[in-house]
């Protein structure tokens, strides 16, 4: 059984068994409850992952343009020497 899933089970009182309908529909709810945690948790992630690639991207760029600055610079200021 998956961690989950065990998780799950201990919350239920031994003494009370829900059976047939109810049991189904208790089961049918525990599962969209963790199925919309998951997917929460999935577009935070994902919404983080984009954040920081899209910072990777922009930091490369301007990396890029600072030195193409700086080696264009660079023999103006060396002319005089």
């Amino acid at each position: 059984m998956s961690m989950l899933g065990h998780a799950f089970t201990h919350h239920q009182p031994q003494n009370v068994a829900l059976r047939g309908s109810q049991g189904q529909a208790h089961a049918e709810f525990v599962h969209k409850r963790v199925f919309s945690i998951l997917l929460l948790h999935y577009s935070i992630l994902s919404a983080v992952t984009g954040e920081i690639d899209a910072a990777r991207v922009a930091g490369i760029m301007a990396a890029k343009n600072a030195q193409m600055a700086s080696a264009l610079a660079a023999p103006v200021s060396a002319s005089g020497s």
